[in-house]
């Protein structure tokens, strides 16, 4: 019965993935009515020639317009930008040449002699042109909010003001640049000056390597893009040999399983554990401080996330930075429970102490399994501890009801920093995070004090961690899921979702 089911399900798949070959592809007029992806039978493993990847014909190919990861994952290899996120989180020059950086100002220099695809040119005009796309998309207005101004100051240098002071500016200047004027529409397909040029023909849609590229890219192939119904799983088609490799971010709350090679990229979500300041236990740092040291992250990243998490004791990405200032040890998360005083236990086996009872209840939204998993795995090592947490799975209204509304003692939540690993929405009194935080604590104070570089990241966690406002859980990671016969390393970078990275080398020679 289950395996009829498969084949059923299967089957179903390939119905959704033929019906998007009837659409028009991004940036053209006319088009075939089908692409020619479902008469070849399941291939073993064998050396891939023409890798090939899944993108959706339903979103945009123009960066400022498309909203999801699949065509996302494609804007690295077409377009270039100022600067790139390398894998350790940091800004590395790309169309940039240098910056200057004074109080609210910057000043980057732009390499000179960078073409777009059709050989113009890349200009300051350009860099402006896109920056003013860019702020106005879902992708980047968040990042570029922190920007007042940003204009052209000769033919290769640009000047970027800032509305006040922010970490690591350079790091949120990775929004992709294209021609000036040729994205202002969603179906329009920019010029870029990226590894890769998109076209469409004859009911193929292709990633042509740049001619005009700025290095040498006689090794890259062109790439197949396979298009693919957002209702199916990429995952499923590349197990039956119809594409090469597929990204998942597994925002769903699940991994999947597949006969397929694997490897993991850290992306800049922090799980974390929201903690309801406003109650009389919780208030004590101490307690919180506690509640942090008895959770096994651990187990968090190998049981709830199969491996596919970084612990994190801090609020800063592990592989940006690791801090650590304890164990993942319940027993000795017991003894500082000890030590504050909390030896004494109700008939049911709570412990109490000083301030009271310590159970809690703790909330997670119900449609995303790894929350609900999460929060499971919250309360059992806490259970260990001797510390009740009553969980409650809501609905997504109802949770940001409960929320918004105060009516909770823990929290699960997750949020995708930028890459500056900026918390500001954490501490402002406004601040989309601030549930339960009280911005007139000395742990917002410090936070506003370390982006304004008067005191440095080191010293900002250590305090973080003593006064555990939220407790850090985990960074999770998305998988990149890739054919067998991909025999080069595969290096994807989570940052801007930068996944197929060295892609031009999978199929080289």
């Amino acid at each position: 019965m289950r395996k009829s089911l498969k084949i059923i399900a299967l089957i179903l798949s390939f119905v959704i993935l033929f019906s998007s070959c009837f659409r028009k592809e991004p940036g053209t007029e006319d088009a075939s009515s089908e692409t020619k992806i479902g008469g070849e039978t399941k291939r073993p493993a064998q050396q891939v020639d023409r890798v090939r990847l899944p993108f959706s014909l339903e979103d945009s190919l123009n960066p400022f317009f498309l909203k999801g990861v699949r065509n996302i994952s494609l804007v690295p290899l077409m377009f270039d930008s100022l600067y790139v996120i390398d894998e350790k989180y940091m800004p590395v020059p790309s169309v940039a040449l240098e910056a200057v950086e004074e109080g609210l100002n910057i000043k980057v220099i732009l390499k000179e002699g960078i073409t777009f695809s059709d050989s113009s040119l890349l200009t300051s005009a350009d860099v402006v042109y896109s920056f003013h796309q860019a702020r106005l998309s879902p992708s980047y207005k968040t990042q570029l909010s922190a920007f007042s101004s940003c204009e052209a100051a000769g033919r290769y240098e640009v000047r970027f003001a800032l509305k006040q002071p922010t970490l690591s500016p350079l790091s949120l200047l990775d929004f992709p640049i294209v021609k000036q004027n040729t994205a202002d529409q969603s179906e329009q397909v920019p010029k870029g000056s990226g590894r890769y040029i998109y076209r469409a023909e004859n009911g193929e849609y292709l990633l042509e390597p740049n001619p005009s590229y700025r290095e040498n890219n006689d090794i890259a192939r062109t790439i197949r893009l396979i298009p693919i119904g957002e209702s199916v799983s990429p995952v499923f088609i590349l197990e039956t040999g119809e594409l090469d490799a597929c990204f998942d971010d597994l925002s769903s709350g699940a991994v999947r399983r597949a006969d397929a090679a694997q490897t993991g990229a850290v992306l800049n979500n922090l799980v974390y554990l929201g903690v309801n300041s406003k109650n009389y236990v919780l208030s004590d740092k101490a307690v919180r401080n506690a509640l942090s040291r008895t959770i096994l992250r651990s187990d968090i990243s190998t049981r709830v996330y199969s491996g596919n998490a970084l612990p994190a004791q801090a609020p800063v990405n592990p592989a940006k930075q690791s801090y650590s200032y304890f164990a993942d040890n319940i027993k000795e998360g017991i003894e500082v429970w000890e030590e504050l005083g909390y030896n004494q236990f109700t008939s049911g086996g709570v412990r109490r102490g000083g301030r009271g009872v310590l159970s809690f209840t703790l909330i997670c939204p119900s449609e995303n399994q790894f929350k609900v998993q999460l929060a499971k795995s919250v309360a059992g090592s806490l259970k260990e501890a001797g510390i009740k947490i009553t969980v409650r799975e809501l609905t997504t209204q109802q949770y940001k009801e409960a929320l918004n509304a105060g009516n909770y003692d823990l929290y699960i939540g997750e949020t995708r920093l930028l890459n500056n690993m900026d918390l500001s929405e954490f501490f402002k009194a406004d601040g989309a995070l601030s549930f339960g935080i009280d911005p007139e604590s000395p742990i917002a104070k410090a936070y506003f004090d370390y982006v304004g570089g008067t005191i440095s990241e080191s010293v900002f966690c250590r305090q973080f961690v003593e006064e555990s406002p939220f407790i850090p859980l985990v960074f999770r990671m998305g998988v990149l899921y890739y054919s067998r016969g991909i025999d080069k390393e595969v290096k994807p970078v989570g940052a801007s979702l930068n996944v197929y990275a060295n892609i031009h080398e999978w199929n080289a020679d």
